[in-house]
């Protein structure tokens, strides 16, 4: 990585984010070429910047819950905003205004958070986890239920089966419905057989 481009994320971390946090009571209590951390009472907040990927990522920890973490997507998605949250950067001039976002993201959206509020953590965490529950359902379920359709449709039973069973816990009505169908055209099978 250009060592210009550290120098400008060191130079608009001191000049941008530094201010907004120390307003919260942070403390500057590692500065590294590319990783910067701030601490209060109950806060840790960490600014890295990759070196081969060129990504800005903010990490916001409580203290007492420190596998509670949240970026600055997180920020944004549990408030509904629309703004960008994935900050990429190899220019100086880009260093300066991703940082600079992140700033103002932290103050939009995360005062709260900086100020060690458990309910607004317990809130970003449920909302976390929603999330990743939805995005769950997408790359992993949804594949599944197209398959389970599919089964359905050719009247593969034992394969409509197997798929829906093997994410029942989520099925919708009509999905529940179908299985209990497979099922008892299987058991019927059985019994003529």
């Amino acid at each position: 990585m250009d060592d210009r481009l550290a120098s400008q994320f060191e130079q608009s971390v001191q000049s941008t984010l530094e201010p907004v946090l120390s307003r919260f009571g942070f403390k500057r209590t590692e500065s590294e070429r590319l990783e910067v951390k701030f601490e209060s009472a109950s806060v840790l907040i960490c600014l890295r910047y990759a070196p081969y990927s060129y990504e800005i990522d903010l990490e916001i920890v409580l203290k007492d819950k420190s596998d509670w973490r949240f970026s600055a997507y997180d920020l944004v998605a549990a408030s509904q905003g629309t703004e960008e949250a994935f900050f990429q950067s190899s220019s100086v001039e880009r260093v300066e205004f991703c940082v600079n976002k992140i700033a103002e993201l932290v103050l939009k959206y995360g005062v709260d958070l900086l100020k060690g509020d458990s309910v607004a953590y317990g809130e970003m965490r449920r909302d976390s986890t929603r999330r990743s529950r939805e995005h769950t359902e997408v790359v992993t379920n949804a594949p599944i239920r197209c398959a389970a359709e599919e089964a359905w449709r050719n009247k593969d039973y034992a394969k409509t089966k197997e798929l829906y069973c093997s994410i029942s816990n989520e099925l919708s009505p009509v999905e529940a419905s179908r299985l209990k169908y497979a099922l008892k055209n299987l058991s019927d099978q059985r019994e003529q057989a």
